[in-house]
């Protein structure tokens, strides 16, 4: 099954794998010199031997409306297309962002790159979680998933 906005893994995504995206992220405590950040932000999923990952924003149709959209640069343009989106404590809705977790041994990470001229002067906020603390909350048809799903 090909699952849009989810990263290709053998070009398909078994029935078994749950698919997990971000919707919504706050802006809130992001910091940059005026009152707006020009963030990329990366989801990914990985266990002992493989990694996805995949990035937001895509494409320019992706930042919210009067926010300016920068294609990235470099042999990473993926990990540097940005939006320049306001900090005023909101929130930011995200489409087309979404990972796979194909066992329970898989984790998820999430990135949050406040982009200021690339390289290292860029400010990064991670975090990651192992599925067993991801399960508890995730549901598929209105019931929760355990490990005994995966």
């Amino acid at each position: 099954m090909k699952i849009s906005g989810a990263p290709a893994f053998h070009n398909s995504h078994p029935d078994f794998a749950k698919v997990v995206c971000l919707t919504r992220i706050t802006t809130r405590d992001l910091s940059d010199s005026g009152s707006r950040a020009e963030i990329n932000i990366g989801l990914t999923s990985s266990n002992f031997a493989s990694k996805l990952e995949t990035f937001w924003p895509k494409q320019k149709s992706d930042c919210p409306v009067g926010s300016s959209y920068d294609e990235g640069y470099g042999n990473n343009k993926a990990r540097t297309q940005s939006c320049d989106v306001p900090i005023t404590g909101g929130a930011l809705n995200i489409n087309n962002l979404c990972t796979s977790i194909f066992n329970k041994d898989y984790v998820l990470g999430l990135r949050v790159r406040e982009i200021d001229n690339g390289g290292s002067n860029d400010d990064f906020s991670m975090f990651s979680l192992k599925s067993s603390e991801l399960l508890p909350s995730l549901t598929s048809g209105g019931k929760s998933l355990t490990d005994s799903s995966l």
